[in-house]
């Protein structure tokens, strides 16, 4: 939950339909009303931006 609150909100929204709640890259566009590529490429790049929330944070506690 931590790691999500750092991403914009449809990015979060775009992960959390996806990879929490399970639901297919197709039902997720339609509950949004974007395409499923958008929906595609927003799942992407959270992830990439989650990895780097993540090894940020792990590197400040390594330093810290």
């Amino acid at each position: 939950d931590w790691a999500l609150g750092h991403l914009p909100p449809g990015d979060r929204l775009a992960l959390t339909l996806v990879h929490l709640e399970g639901h297919s890259v197709a039902e997720a566009a339609a509950l949004l009303g974007w395409s499923t590529v958008k929906v595609k490429v927003r799942n992407f790049r959270a992830r990439g931006k989650l990895r780097q929330v993540i090894m940020a944070a792990m590197q400040e506690g390594k330093d810290g």
